[in-house]
């Protein structure tokens, strides 16, 4: 029979061996980020950074990822309707390496096809105007990359 105290220590286990994951919409100017809780359970925090080269944003990214405990990074990777690489692609390429670099932690890519256009709907349905949000396009757009590699790991 298993003690109350057995069960905290394996429920304690069970979170310490999680980790927290942050999803990036890169961009040339701004990019978005995405953070998980501690559980993987859901994005606790957003955020919109500007960035003035792709150094820059890698080493902005690196800042979090050491600041926030970062164990994977979930990186948009932007093609075309057809499957096929565009110029933005060859961009978060070059991000990645430039990022691998800085951090040693996982960099997984994951489509990211439709996450701006979904994100202006979304800002649409909430009544703002998208000229006015970009900085929140980005930061939603790393929410809804992040959700989609939550949503494939709990199936």
């Amino acid at each position: 029979m298993m003690t109350v105290l057995m069960l905290r220590m394996i429920i304690g286990l069970r979170i310490y061996l999680r980790m927290k994951v942050m999803a990036i919409d890169f961009g040339t100017k701004r990019i978005g980020l995405a953070f998980t809780d501690p559980t993987l359970s859901f994005v606790s925090k957003t955020l919109t950074l500007k960035v003035k080269s792709e150094k820059d944003a890698a080493q902005k990214a690196a800042e979090f990822v050491f600041s926030e405990d970062i164990h994977k990074i979930i990186l948009g990777y932007p093609l075309n309707d057809d499957g096929t690489k565009s110029e933005m692609t060859l961009k978060v390429e070059d991000f990645k390496v430039r990022l691998e670099k800085l951090v040693d932690v996982e960099i997984e890519y994951s489509d990211e096809r439709y996450t701006s256009e979904e994100a202006e709907k979304y800002l649409h349905q909430m009544g703002k105007s998208i000229k006015g949000n970009k900085n929140r396009i980005d930061a939603i757009s790393a929410a809804l990359i992040l959700n989609d590699y939550l949503r494939d790991q709990r199936e």
